[in-house]
């Protein structure tokens, strides 16, 4: 039996097709695998995924967590938190912050805005505010109030250092309830749901720390919503009843056209399926909201225990100018006529920034709560065809103004009209200049026309000069 040669040149060629394929079998299942853990194992957060002041939109859950861990921990290194009162001030000590890292992650999942969960150990602020020399304040201090607005502060992971004024919080036994904000809308027309609606609404309460939703709580108080321009009128009253208070949003919608009954930065659109108006309370004690409806006159108002600030709204407006979409249409003569489709309207972009105020009137805070826009609406309008240049000549004759080939009315007008479909660019000629020509033998002769050609007075054979 014949024994066959050992092949060199065709082992080292199995030998690299073999190596080849378990190479990108091997790279292929690793590369299939990643992408399966990133793409159904661990996705990330979402667009618009925020955590307190931390973006956290690119992020998987255990990517978040040690981003605001992180966080937190540069919070509690940086951030001095002092009660002050006549002068003097005591620290609240970093230690008195719990957070709860994995809610608020739970909370920002799916590209939500959410705040950072924490809670306050009560007993460590109780215990600063009795290091104060005045003994009484513990017995006119609001505590669920100071409470609640220190443990805001913690949810915000704002470094700089925060000074809490104790006269803000103070307040005597049975403190009556009053009128905190409160918005006036006058309306032209008949308004029958609207005047329902305030009478089932009137009187409701938006709890402490209680997602309230328009929607919701029609339905819950039988003021059955039904989608029509009187619900958004509803909201946007509400809406803008609540925004000089420290409420928060939740959810809240605009139209792509600013709607006469409301001005910039003051609408919210609501409808039964889709779009909603949600807010919170963030403070330790409930509001309510007053709603009544007369003389087409519809009131809002938020009754409960003032603020410890004052809250005003400013509105930075920007304008954006409509521009002009030009159609030809054969039905029209020629191109100076006009036939306006759709006119034209200003588009807005308005900035809604929230300012608190103190009791002596300096500015605490400022912060923006919206950017609303309006796009323009451009105008739409229907012209004739620019008129076609004769082939007569090089330079095409003009025919006068106002005559059946040339119906524009201005002589100054340019003919062809450059620049536009369907006109040839006509090259410019230099503008020859109305003096006289004067004749070989009498110079003096010379007299311009009043068609722009010179004729000589003494000429025997009566000719022109052009």
């Amino acid at each position: 039996m014949a024994q066959t040669e050992f092949n060199n040149k065709r082992f080292l060629k199995l030998f690299g097709t073999i190596s080849l394929s378990s190479l990108f079998i091997f790279s292929t299942s690793i590369f299939a695998a990643d992408l399966y853990s990133k793409k159904f194992d661990d996705p990330t957060l979402g667009k618009g995924a925020q955590i307190a002041s931390l973006s956290v939109e690119t992020y998987t859950k255990n990517e978040a967590a040690a981003a605001v861990t992180k966080a937190i921990e540069d919070w509690r290194k940086g951030t001095v938190i002092s009660l002050v009162y006549n002068g003097e001030k005591i620290t609240v000590p970093s230690e008195a912050f719990m957070f709860d890292v994995d809610s608020s992650i739970e909370q920002a999942n799916g590209g939500n805005s959410a705040s950072l969960a924490v809670q306050v150990n009560e007993e460590a602020v109780r215990e600063a505010v009795k290091g104060f020399k005045e003994e009484a304040i513990s017995d006119v201090l609001d505590e669920a109030r100071l409470f609640h607005h220190v443990k805001q502060i913690g949810a915000t992971l704002d470094t700089k250092a925060v000074e809490v004024q104790l006269s803000e919080f103070m307040t005597a036994p049975g403190q009556p309830e009053e009128e905190v904000s409160r918005v006036e809308v006058q309306l032209k027309g008949q308004f029958q749901l609207i005047e329902a609606w305030s009478e089932k609404l009137n009187g409701t309460e938006i709890k402490p720390e209680v997602p309230f939703s328009l929607i919701q709580t029609m339905t819950e108080r039988g003021a059955t919503p039904q989608d029509s321009p009187e619900l958004n009128i509803l909201a946007s009253v509400i809406y803008e009843a609540t925004l000089k208070t420290n409420f928060t949003y939740l959810e809240r919608h605009t139209t792509r056209e600013l709607p006469d009954f409301t001005s910039l930065g003051h609408e919210s659109a609501v409808d039964t399926e889709s779009k909603d108006l949600v807010l919170q309370n963030p403070n330790a004690t409930s509001y309510k909201l007053n709603l009544t409806f007369d003389d087409n006159k519809l009131r809002a108002a938020i009754v409960g225990v003032p603020f410890p600030f004052t809250y005003d709204i400013t509105i930075e407006k920007k304008t954006f100018e409509p521009k002009t979409i030009i159609q030809f249409s054969k039905t029209l003569p020629y191109f100076s006529s006009i036939n306006v489709l759709r006119q034209g309207k200003e588009g807005f972009l308005g900035t809604v920034y929230r300012i608190a105020y103190g009791k002596s009137g300096e500015q605490a805070e400022k912060v923006k709560l919206f950017e609303d826009f309006y796009p323009p609406v451009h105008e739409i309008e229907q012209r004739g065809f620019p008129l076609p240049p004769t082939n007569e000549s090089e330079n095409p004759v003009v025919p006068p103004p106002g005559s059946e080939e040339n119906p524009l009315p201005y002589p100054w007008y340019p003919y062809p009209i450059p620049g536009l479909p369907g006109t040839p660019d006509v090259p410019e000629t230099p503008e020859q200049p109305d003096t006289p020509v004067e004749d070989p033998e009498n110079p003096d002769d010379a007299q311009p026309d009043e068609d722009g050609k010179t004729r000589y007075k003494n000429s025997n054979s009566g000719g022109e000069a052009g």
